[in-house]
């Protein structure tokens, strides 16, 4: 989306002067909806974390929530 974005200041102007909060909510819904569709990806944020291993390194468990084991680094040595 370029810098000069009319039809997004408009709907969030518009917004923030709404005392309805179900017109003002639809409102930044249909900005958000143009973020969305035409903006970049937005990281939300980066985790402080581990995230890649070395053949030199052993021990490591599969894990579904956190990347390397879930950091039980006890089980892991260098090979």
């Amino acid at each position: 989306m370029p810098l000069d974005r009319p039809q997004f200041v408009s709907l969030v102007s518009r917004a923030r002067g709404e005392l309805n909060v179900t017109k003002r909510t639809q409102l930044l819904k249909d900005a958000q909806r143009l973020e969305y569709d035409n903006g970049g990806y937005i990281i939300w944020g980066f985790k402080n974390q581990v995230d890649a291993f070395t053949s030199k390194v052993t021990g490591f468990v599969p894990d579904r929530n956190l990347p390397l084991s879930s950091f039980q680094f006890r089980t892991i040595s260098f090979v």
